[in-house]
């Protein structure tokens, strides 16, 4: 379960960083706060929640649309997945956010005095 955790909040927060590098889509960028905890949030939800859909031809001609939603119990339970689901892909969110160059000026300042020429 923990692998499965970590796999779709890293492929979340991929593609939350995707979207903020995209210039299609000028309003999400990584100094828009509070619409990077409401992507965070909806889609960890879309991740641990668990409902699901099927499109499929009817037999008479038609078509069928098919939603399942979990029993309240599932719900709850699947809420608390839900803030688990949040916590790790923030985790993994903070992580892609950090500046190459912040590590990198952080390793030359750690050196013994020496500079390279």
């Amino acid at each position: 379960m923990l692998g499965t955790q970590i796999g779709a909040a890293a492929v979340c927060a991929y593609a939350i960083q995707f979207l903020q590098r995209w210039s299609k889509i000028p309003w999400i960028t990584e100094h828009t706060a509070g619409i990077n905890t409401a992507a965070r949030i909806v889609t960890s939800g879309i991740a641990a929640l668990g409902v699901s859909w099927a499109w499929g031809d009817l037999s008479g001609g038609g078509h069928s649309l098919t939603i399942a939603i979990p029993s309240g119990a599932t719900i709850l339970y699947g809420l608390w997945h839900w803030f688990q689901q949040y916590a790790v892909q923030h985790g993994w969110g903070n992580l892609l956010s950090v500046p190459i160059t912040a590590k990198a000026e952080s390793t030359d300042s750690s050196s013994s005095g020496i500079r390279k020429l």
